[in-house]
């Protein structure tokens, strides 16, 4: 029987540690989260080496700093295009390497807007939202129910998914 741990690596965009149940937050309940927490390991002092999605999570990916990995801005930065190509192997070609069943989950927001995870070492993607789409015929950035505005202490802005369209700002000032 194989002996080696699972390894489930869960990260996503803009979270701020306090906002989840685990960590004491009053309004924002995450029992799921809290459960695997429970179950695993929980890194409650860790720190993004970048405030932007796309070399934060090249560096996620190679446990290099951006200026090392060489993707310094988004990759659909409409100035600079960049796309992410590892020059030394990712933890996913390590781990497969190792004999581990390699997957990703989700965006991959490393290269263009059709990026796959493949090139990066992983065996499979898996794309959930994009099936939720096709299989009620909706395209992406389609709004079908009532907009939905959090409490101003949860969210100061409105909520960026009842928008169609680009919502997030990509010019990088820092």
């Amino acid at each position: 029987m194989d002996k080696r741990p699972n390894i489930l690596l869960f990260y996503v965009d803009q979270q701020r540690f306090d906002t989840l149940g685990m960590h004491g937050h009053p309004t924002c309940k995450t029992p799921a989260l809290d459960r695997l927490a429970d179950g695993g390991v929980d890194f409650t002092r860790a720190y993004s080496c970048c405030g932007l999605c796309s070399p934060a999570r090249a560096s996620l990916m190679t446990g290099l700093y951006p200026h090392n990995h060489g993707l310094l801005t988004n990759t659909h930065d409409w100035q600079t295009r960049r796309s992410f190509e590892p020059t030394s192997p990712t933890f996913a070609h390590l781990l497969t390497g190792a004999g581990y069943h390699t997957s990703y989950v989700g965006k991959v927001h490393l290269r263009t807007p059709r990026d796959t995870p493949l090139p990066y070492g992983f065996k499979e993607w898996h794309r959930p939202y994009q099936q939720y789409l096709k299989e009620r015929g909706l395209k992406p950035g389609e709004v079908i129910g009532p907009k939905y505005e959090p409490p101003n202490s949860l969210c100061p802005w409105p909520f960026a998914a009842t928008y169609s369209g680009s919502f997030e700002s990509f010019n990088e000032y820092w």
